[in-house]
């Protein structure tokens, strides 16, 4: 695998791609040579480093489409900091898309999205974190980014979100069911417009449920078959819509 060797005073020079990263992110995005950006990782932990370092060899030999796959190292002063990727310059994240665009086409995004998460489940390889911003949208097709905090083989994720962390605690693995259930949670904060942290308890406390079916409908989306899940979706009165 190639490697870019960039001294601290030309990194310092590079020009972040966001003005403001958000607070927890792992690392930051910086444009490199126009078409490429870089991200560099904000742990120095070496043992981090090293499973980061692991996984990025495994996706950099991964023959997949709409992934921004690493393509090479970076090292800053002799150090290696992260790697490369394709530079999506028009695109947008799924977040930003689904003030603007139809339930209708979110649907076919959607739909785009769960084609490539089962072709990825059956290399075992797992996503864990459905966050709408790290997907995004460029000419009619979605892109899966920041890939390097997956689940692939043995290497686990470097930082696990709230839900994930909840589910491990109830006895689920990383791996299918949980992702299968992440999935849904996001595609219930993306056709309803709320934050991804808000779904239970927003299922918990709308009208639309009573807490009994809030529940029964919660347990339903950890279900292996995805199309189990037609009921989360039904009970939201997007049967017309097909998602699954």
């Amino acid at each position: 695998m190639e490697s870019i060797f960039l001294t601290k005073k030309e990194f310092n020079a590079l020009k972040g791609l966001l003005k403001r990263e958000p607070a927890s992110v792992e690392g930051n995005i910086y444009i490199y040579e126009n078409d490429k950006v870089l991200k560099i990782f904000k742990s120095k932990d070496p043992n981090i480093l090293k499973n980061k370092y692991n996984k990025i060899h495994l996706l950099n030999k991964l023959k997949q489409d709409n992934i921004t796959l690493p393509e090479k190292l970076v090292y800053i002063d002799g150090e290696f900091a992260g790697y490369s990727m394709k530079y999506y310059s028009d695109a947008e994240t799924l977040y930003e898309k689904s003030f603007r665009l139809k339930k209708s086409e979110l649907i076919c995004y959607l739909k785009k999205l769960k084609s490539i998460v089962l072709k990825l489940h059956l290399q075992k390889i797992y996503i864990t974190d459905f966050n709408p911003c790290n997907f995004l949208i460029d000419k009619g097709n979605i892109i899966l980014c920041d890939c390097d905090n997956w689940c692939i083989n043995e290497f686990k994720p470097d930082i696990l979100n709230r839900n994930t962390n909840q589910l491990l605690k109830r006895g689920i693995e990383l791996g299918s069911i949980m992702d299968i259930y992440n999935f849904n949670l996001m595609t219930i904060s993306v056709l309803k417009k709320i934050l991804i942290t808000y779904v239970i308890s927003y299922m918990k406390n709308s009208r639309i449920f009573y807490n009994k079916q809030a529940e029964e409908i919660i347990n339903n989306m950890l279900m292996p078959n995805i199309i189990e899940t037609r009921f989360i979706v039904d009970s939201f009165k997007e049967k017309r819509l097909n998602l699954f």
